[in-house]
């Protein structure tokens, strides 16, 4: 069970990590036009 959580924490972190990056990734594509 303990594992789990884990992994799931894990996957969030990932997932939030990959949405502030590619926001960022766009802001700077924008901010360079």
């Amino acid at each position: 069970m303990y594992l789990i959580s884990n992994i799931i924490l894990i996957i969030n972190v990932g997932a939030l990590a990959f949405i502030i990056y590619l926001l960022y990734k766009i802001l700077m594509y924008v901010s360079k036009r």
